[in-house]
């Protein structure tokens, strides 16, 4: 493993350009729905409209370019009223969503062309070999990770019967359904690793994985028997001794769980790999 830095605050960029553009895509649906909303509205008048308090309730007055001075609104002109000032809101809101999509748009450009792991990515492989990046590439990081976190350190049960797909022996059908969804999808996993916590206790979750973009480690716990009342207070534990030591479930700690009656679904799976681990 060359020296180079593991420190991943300056990969911030990538996570701020990802953000910055998943505001884009908001804006792109605001933008579509205050266009169907102005959408018919050209029958509607256009004019300047002053609003007086009278006790507790307001009076309008309105001037329209065919008008000299602003007149006062009727009670049954009010929902005409209404539309025109909807409609001024919306053309008002409408332009400055799309000067903040090109202003947001550029910024998320400049990020990305700022990647600090471009230089040393647009460089041949013979210069590669020469030179230490001054943060490690995703696969030298990737390395790192794997080597920190080695897997199948829990003795505690023995080797498991059910081999996956990379070459790993797991307990269950549904930790190998895990760990070949993991493999298949191109995330860096561990089995049952070694995590020591705060008060150096050694816990062996059923998995770690990497977040390659934000090079964040999760932990993965599967509760296999969760109608089994023991099993469930046992679990019930193991998530409190984690959150205990800052490792916050929906965070830093996924779960899936199954029974008889409700097995694991790869559907399941895949969504809390897109929440967590695919953003």
């Amino acid at each position: 493993m060359k020296n180079t830095s593991t420190d991943t605050r300056l990969l911030s960029t990538r996570k701020i350009a990802d953000n910055i553009r998943a505001q884009l895509s908001y804006l792109d649906e605001l933008i579509k729905k205050t266009a169907r909303r102005l959408e018919g509205t050209n029958g509607i008048p256009n004019g300047t409209l002053r609003i007086i308090k009278h006790n507790k309730t307001y009076q309008y007055y309105l001037k329209t370019p065919d008008t000299s001075r602003h007149k006062y609104v009727c009670a049954n002109e009010k929902p005409m009223i209404q539309k025109m000032v909807q409609k001024q809101y919306d053309e008002k809101m409408l332009n400055w969503m799309y000067n903040a999509r090109k202003s947001l748009s550029r910024c998320a450009d400049s990020l990305e062309a700022l990647d600090i792991l471009g230089i040393y990515d647009a460089m041949g492989n013979g210069r590669k070999e020469l030179t230490v990046p001054v943060v490690m590439t995703d696969e030298m990081y990737t390395d790192f990770w794997m080597n920190k976190y080695e897997g199948c350190r829990n003795q505690k049960y023995g080797t498991g019967f059910f081999q996956t797909i990379r070459g790993e022996y797991v307990r269950s059908k549904s930790e190998k359904i895990l760990a070949d969804t993991f493999n298949n999808l191109n995330i860096p996993y561990q089995y049952e690793p070694e995590i020591k916590l705060k008060n150096d206790s050694v816990f062996h979750p059923d998995f770690v994985l990497l977040n390659i973009k934000q090079r964040k480690t999760l932990l993965w716990e599967h509760l296999g028997m969760i109608s089994d009342a023991d099993y469930a207070v046992k679990s019930l534990s193991k998530i409190r001794i984690y959150e205990s030591n800052d490792i916050l479930l929906g965070r830093d700690l996924i779960i899936t769980a199954e029974s008889a009656e409700t097995p694991l679904r790869t559907r399941e799976i895949e969504v809390k790999l897109k929440a967590f681990i695919l953003n």
